[in-house]
């Protein structure tokens, strides 16, 4: 796991698969974590929803409700209310999957790290 420390953020990248039970002890609720997702885009209009829906990818940042180390998938979901990123997002859910090669970005709760 490779960290570098940016101001009140750290950047992390995931090396190893162990890193990953490693980032789930360090990672605590409320912690903000930003990550590239990809989110569908809705036609308000459209009460049906197409069998095909095209997907955007957006920076988010997340507000950490709950994680889950899912070692058989070599992931670590993370679950959490949007507080960062387009407008039209913020207040929904997001989940972010961190695994081998992902970068995060990560606000401590707690600023004394």
């Amino acid at each position: 796991m490779k960290f570098e420390r940016a101001e009140d953020r750290l950047r992390i990248e995931v090396t190893k698969d162990e890193d990953l039970w490693y980032l789930s002890l360090i990672l605590s609720s409320g912690d903000i974590i930003f990550s590239d997702v990809f989110r569908r885009t809705e036609d308000k209009g459209d009460k049906i929803r197409s069998k095909k829906t095209s997907r955007e990818r957006i920076r988010v940042g997340i507000r950490m409700e709950s994680l889950e180390f899912l070692e058989f998938n070599g992931q670590l979901h993370v679950l959490g209310k949007i507080v960062s990123g387009p407008e039209d997002y913020l207040d929904s859910y997001q989940s972010i999957n961190i695994q081998k090669d992902s970068q995060i970005e990560v606000i401590p709760k707690n600023p004394e790290f």
